[in-house]
């Protein structure tokens, strides 16, 4: 036999059906291994916790807030959470915090408080959060904004008189003291340099600041201005607004990236229903609820 015919042959036996047949089993195992690779075979996912983890950084929650005014600032959110649990058959935790950098918050299925300060910790932290409703106030309004206070007797009328001025932002994170104020002032002709935008920490830090004379101006957030002369941090009238900023988003919910699809859709529906409680809304200082953001 010469190389052609031995190599015809060779492709003949390469072909034949028993051939064939001694592979099927190599064959089988290699697509078994790869279903099962995949998460096939039926396999079901590990049950979800029957708990119900919420963290909450609302300013306005009544742990993180005072009782200096009856019905403001005092968010009973002990009231959402039996809501959240009775609706979806779940155990709710509930905890306080003002930074996602907590043990409570890691854990959550549910984080509500101030959008601007969540979504910049969130990515900071690389968190997956996903804005899930907002929550209403009494007015029926999802936003806020941030004010520029002076002194009773400063002679600034309005944001251009604050040029050249010593003035006090809040942090970063807080938009509606320093990133809508910084555009505000811009849009009024005030350029303050990056290098001269001292920064407080709160809005009540701020405010002494201002009347104790540290500082000529400072921007708040707006619904600390009733609360600063009700706790006593300052006097009635001691300090009046002189301008303000554009609206900017203030508390949403947001739901868990560990929760599954359809953990996260019932919690939102959850949400939704619980502005259907009178007595919720109440507790919770807010004419509609949780609404689409």
């Amino acid at each position: 036999m010469n190389a052609k015919s031995a190599l015809d042959a060779g492709a003949q036996t390469t072909h034949t059906p028993e051939n064939m047949h001694s592979r099927l089993p190599t064959a089988f195992c290699v697509a078994a291994f790869l279903l099962l690779a995949a998460g096939g075979c039926g396999r079901k996912p590990p049950p979800e916790p029957a708990t119900l983890g919420i963290f909450v950084m609302d300013p306005l929650a009544l742990p993180l807030s005072c009782e200096c005014i009856a019905g403001f600032a005092q968010r009973d959110y002990s009231r959402l959470a039996k809501f959240l649990g009775n609706r979806l058959g779940l155990e709710p935790s509930l905890a306080f915090g003002t930074s996602l950098d907590s043990p409570a918050a890691a854990s959550a299925d549910l984080v509500i408080g101030k959008r601007s300060v969540i979504e910049s910790e969130s990515a900071r932290m690389d968190i997956r959060l996903s804005l899930a409703a907002a929550l209403t106030d009494n007015d029926g309004a999802t936003m806020f904004r941030g004010l520029f206070i002076v002194r009773g007797d400063d002679p600034a009328v309005d944001l251009a008189g604050l040029a050249g001025r010593r003035l006090l932002f809040g942090p970063a994170n807080c938009t509606e003291k320093h990133s809508a104020a910084i555009e505000a002032l811009t849009t009024a002709g005030v350029t303050v340099p990056a290098t001269a935008r001292t920064v407080r920490a709160t809005c009540t830090i701020a405010a002494i600041d201002v009347a104790d004379g540290n500082a000529d101006a400072a921007v708040i957030s707006d619904y600390a201005a009733p609360l600063l002369p009700a706790c006593g941090a300052i006097r009635t009238n001691e300090l009046r607004v002189v301008g303000r900023t554009a609206p900017v988003p203030f508390i949403g919910a947001y739901v868990s990236g560990r929760c599954s699809r359809t953990r996260a859709a019932r919690i939102t529906t959850a949400l939704f229903e619980a502005g259907r409680e009178p007595t919720l809304r109440v507790a919770l200082e807010t004419r509609d609820g949780f609404v689409a953001p």
